[in-house]
């Protein structure tokens, strides 16, 4: 028998290795039960049950961790010294300088880890307990702190996700959601390794938890690379009211993750000319012009309460943005400079509007390898003059979102353009929604070689029979449909090769 941390190991040794899953709370209190009495004894005296449950949820589901505390239990017969553990158990469990505590078995698996995934790891910390942790989120910061080196082959986004798994399979980071594809979306850190990043990444200095405490002791700000704020609830939000102090409490700061802060815009914010990562919440329809000069910025993340945001700043001359991300339809700025054969390093524009893909601005963002377009697509589609002719610049596009806003139900009928697949013979996800094109189109979407995922949303076709063809949707892997109106039995599943999700 093996026993391994790592799954690669458990995998390498058999194709499906049983993967130990956490212990329940009642799983937990049975363990601890047996731990302390014995099996074939006695069970817990009732005065005692309340602190053992309470002891025994402490200890997250770890069996090691119950099975510590039981070692501190046993003998002791007495409520006092119960709730003395009750009031303790997390001191116990982390108690670095025993070799029998819990953190050991994890420095040890940190010990193992490369440097570079060493300051990734530690930077989970920086997310509260529990935190359910975007990937591509946890991935653009760890690119923004230079955690990422610019020497080993790939991109930063691929060798990131690479860390990101690789810490996973040695069980460092948990996985919560995952993607239809099989990627990983949301993760987090199990509550005793989120102690261990943060007593690590405290005692090292590469960051401090600041909370609303009376008591607590003003941290210095001059050196702050990264301010990330979060609230008190992960979906709450409050207002920023001292922005305009930023720049001189923060002078050097690299990473602004105020998402959770209503943020209002003032000129002295353009003096944080150092940022490379800015997750902001407004209620601005606009991004000012000044935006224009953080030539450091990589990744810029924009919510606000407005239908559409415009985007006024020069973007096209910050050559290092890598991604913009915003929660409504964008209006992107026209070219007006005449370098517009320079390629931007751009990879993600989520969400624009249709107007926005105009022939000089794709050929300027023409390595981008996501897209995600919200508004009427008809012109859009259409095709001797609509703007996806201008998607033929798109040669590394390999995600496309169309998510059509139809203005009535007389609105134009949308057809898919005969060049789709032509100019997006790299793709591997398509989504659509509400677009309604008619099921005899669908197969077309079938010659798109490298398609993996495709998601239709509500009324993405229109009709009841989908025909599918044999030798179609070659590598499709994953069929997701809401809201469509087939006839049970139409849909062939057998024509689909690979499939694997449906």
């Amino acid at each position: 028998m093996i026993t391994t941390r790592d799954g690669r190991i458990g995998r390498y040794a058999n194709a499906n290795p049983h993967m130990l899953k956490f212990l329940t709370n009642e799983e937990s209190f049975q363990l601890l039960e047996n731990r302390v009495f014995g099996s074939n004894v006695r069970s817990c005296p009732e005065e005692l049950v309340v602190h053992g449950e309470s002891i025994a949820k402490q200890c997250s589901g770890v069996p090691l961790g119950v099975e510590l505390i039981s070692g501190v239990l046993r003998g002791r017969t007495r409520q006092s010294e119960w709730k003395m553990v009750e009031d303790n158990v997390r001191e116990l469990l982390i108690n670095i300088n025993d070799p029998k505590s819990c953190l050991k078995f994890v420095e040890m698996s940190y010990g193992h880890l490369p440097e570079d995934m060493k300051a990734c790891f530690l930077y989970c910390g920086v997310f509260p307990q529990g935190f359910e942790i975007p990937a591509w989120k946890l991935i653009g910061l760890w690119i923004s702190e230079g955690q990422i080196s610019s020497n080993l082959k790939g991109s930063p986004e691929d060798i990131a996700e690479y860390y990101l798994n690789d810490l996973i399979n040695r069980n460092l980071v948990i996985v919560v959601q995952k993607r239809i594809n099989g990627q990983v979306k949301t993760c987090r850190l199990h509550n005793m390794l989120h102690h261990f990043c943060k007593m690590v990444g405290n005692n090292g200095g590469l960051f401090q938890e600041v909370c609303e405490k009376k008591d607590q002791t003003e941290p210095s700000s001059e050196h702050v690379r990264s301010f990330l704020c979060f609230p008190r609830k992960q979906k709450e939000s409050e207002r920023l009211s001292n922005i305009q102090l930023i720049h001189k409490v923060f002078p050097l700061i690299r990473v602004l993750d105020v998402e959770s802060l209503e943020f209002s815009f003032t000129k002295c914010f353009v003096k944080l000319f150092h940022l490379r990562y800015i997750s902001i919440s407004v209620q601005s329809n606009a991004l000012p012009t000044f935006f224009g000069k953080f030539c450091n910025l990589q990744t810029l993340i924009i919510n606000t309460k407005a239908p559409t945001i415009e985007i006024k700043a020069e973007i096209w001359n910050m050559l290092r943005l890598r991604h913009l991300h915003t929660n409504v339809p964008t209006k992107l700025p026209s070219l007006t400079t005449q370098k517009a054969y320079e390629s931007s390093f751009l990879q993600t524009l989520s969400k624009v509007l249709p107007e926005s893909g105009s022939e000089d601005v794709l050929t300027r963002a023409c390595n981008l390898r996501k897209v995600s377009i919200q508004g009427q697509m008809a012109d859009f589609l259409e095709t001797d003059k609509g703007g996806f002719n201008n998607f033929q610049k798109l040669k590394c596009l390999e995600q496309l979102k169309l998510l059509n806003e139809e203005v009535s139900s007389m609105s134009k009928v949308i057809q898919l353009p005969p060049v789709f697949v032509r100019f997006l013979h790299k793709l591997k996800k398509l989504t659509l929604s509400n677009t309604r094109f008619s099921w005899s189109e669908v197969n077309s979407l079938g010659k798109l070689e490298c398609l993996e995922v495709l998601k239709l949303k509500e009324n993405a076709f229109s009709g009841m029979i989908w025909d599918s063809e044999i030798g179609g949707f070659s590598r499709l892997k994953v069929l997701w449909m809401k809201g469509q109106t087939l006839i049970p039995g139409t849909l062939q599943v057998v024509n689909f090769k690979v499939l694997s999700t449906l």
